[in-house]
């Protein structure tokens, strides 16, 4: 059996709080202790981590450049990857990667986004100008051309399935009438309480079958969970799905044998307490490289 790589983004300034960084780094800790890994060298800004909003821009472009480089070359080894981060800009890079690999082997590519966020913001219609809320908005070649031009193979907005969103603005929720992008939305998940792995396994299944997806990118932000359990990430919003729900919609969707790419990001250990965050990504990450290693 192929051993999963393990990347390490140690990179959190792309919002307006530091300590992403050093999440990435306990990540990476968590991972280590599953023999079935290998290792990248840490991928790190040459960029101050002081710079903030639109300032930070080069640092994300060169953060998420060394990245799908790094994803790239994992993948088209045929091995299963794991990307430990850092804030959600990161994303642009392992979904870029992802995405041409899957168009180099000719098989249709899609993404899970499980986040209370719909990231998909852009320099324009930000209030904030926080870039790790425009990644899937630039992977979907919308925005700025300097980031844009990472995603030299665009993701579909039919091909993106967004799970636990609850905090959207106006200019996300416009974009995600327009294109009809599939979202499942927290307060939802929260009402499947009593059937919730048949619901999320039925819902992946149509994703996969609607589209024909062969290969799937699954990027997983840890304020998708309720504030009040995970309250260690740099935007928390209220009325989030439970860690139970967390852990199987993680477990369904890796079930599903399609997602050959997985990111664990916005862990900000500055902010935990009693380690309560701490504990849920010790045991996402388990279900995570037991999952990618089935």
């Amino acid at each position: 059996m192929k051993k999963i790589d393990i990347v390490p983004v140690v990179f959190g300034a792309a919002g307006n709080k530091n300590g992403a960084e050093l999440g990435a780094c306990d990540i990476c800790s968590f991972a280590k202790r599953h023999s079935e890994v290998n290792i990248h060298p840490e991928i790190r800004s040459s960029f101050s981590d002081k710079l903030k909003g639109i300032d930070c821009l080069d640092a994300v472009i060169e953060i998420c450049k060394e990245t799908k480089k790094e994803v790239s070359e994992s993948l088209l080894m045929g091995n299963k990857t794991f990307i430990a981060g850092g804030d959600h800009s990161i994303a642009l890079g392992s979904i870029s990667a992802a995405a041409e690999v899957a168009g180099s082997l000719g098989e249709s590519f899609g993404v899970i986004y499980l986040d209370a966020h719909g990231d998909m913001n852009t320099l324009e219609n930000s209030f904030t100008k926080n870039i790790h809320g425009m990644t899937l908005a630039a992977a979907m070649n919308i925005g700025d051309s300097r980031m844009t031009s990472l995603a030299s193979a665009p993701l579909s907005s039919r091909k993106l399935l967004l799970l636990a969103t609850r905090s959207l603005d106006w200019g996300e929720e416009e974009l995600i009438l327009q294109r009809n992008i599939k979202v499942v939305d927290s307060n939802t998940i929260n009402g499947w309480a009593d059937n919730l792995s048949d619901r999320i396994k039925s819902i992946v299944n149509d994703f996969i079958f609607a589209n024909d997806i062969r290969r799937i990118h699954f990027s997983i932000d840890i304020d998708a969970v309720d504030p009040k359990e995970a309250p260690a990430t740099g935007v928390p919003e209220n009325n989030g799905i439970s860690t139970n729900a967390f852990y199987s919609i993680i477990r369904e969707v890796l079930s599903s044998r399609k997602v050959f790419s997985v990111d664990l990001v916005e862990y900000n250990p500055l902010l935990d307490i009693k380690g309560r965050t701490s504990q849920i990504c010790q045991k996402a990450v388990d279900i995570i490289l037991s999952g990618l290693a089935g």
